[in-house]
């Protein structure tokens, strides 16, 4: 992954808090690049101050922070499976955000995380599991409409985010 290219994008409002949520996700990143067993603690940290900020400023939607920075806080949210009312909560906040201000594929990604912590199907098919020591889908509801519903949230084709990320660990 490298380092975070910490340039914000023009007209940020809360250009400290953009960086500090950067902050935060390349963090993350060494951490799991690493291996980190700390990952678990840094999450927890990462949590509750995305917790503050949304507290403070609201979701950090791409007006407040940026692209960049409002990826990185989902990013945050998204590893925050030790509190999955609070990936409710932000799925909620992210869900009613003003178009354009959230990018659609992190709420896809952020649905199907929370159902899969809640031992619910995914709907479009973002989560992997480890089985047997190989990485394999989380089961997947109307897997006939999954490719339609990926269009939708602007992901590419399963076939193809399969063959692009897991195809040499995925059964």
């Amino acid at each position: 992954m490298g380092v975070i290219n910490y340039d914000l994008d023009e007209n940020v409002k809360l250009p400290q808090i953009a960086r500090e949520i950067l902050a935060m996700g390349e963090a993350d990143q060494k951490a799991i690049e690493r291996n980190d067993s700390s990952i678990k603690k840094l999450t927890v940290v990462h949590t509750g101050r995305v917790r503050e900020i949304i507290s403070e400023f609201g979701y950090p939607v791409i007006s407040l922070v940026g692209k960049k920075a409002s990826h990185w806080a989902w990013l945050v949210i998204q590893h925050s499976d030790h509190d999955v009312g609070f990936q409710e909560s932000c799925l909620e906040l992210m869900e009613s955000a003003p178009g354009g201000e959230v990018a659609k594929a992190n709420i896809a990604y952020l649905v199907d995380r929370v159902r899969e912590n809640r031992g619910l199907p995914q709907i479009y098919g973002t989560q992997f599991v480890e089985k047997n020591g190989k990485l394999d889908v989380w089961q997947v509801e109307n897997l006939g409409e999954l490719d339609k519903r990926r269009k939708e949230m602007e992901l590419n084709s399963f076939e193809e985010y399969k063959n692009d990320f897991f195809s040499d660990k995925v059964q």
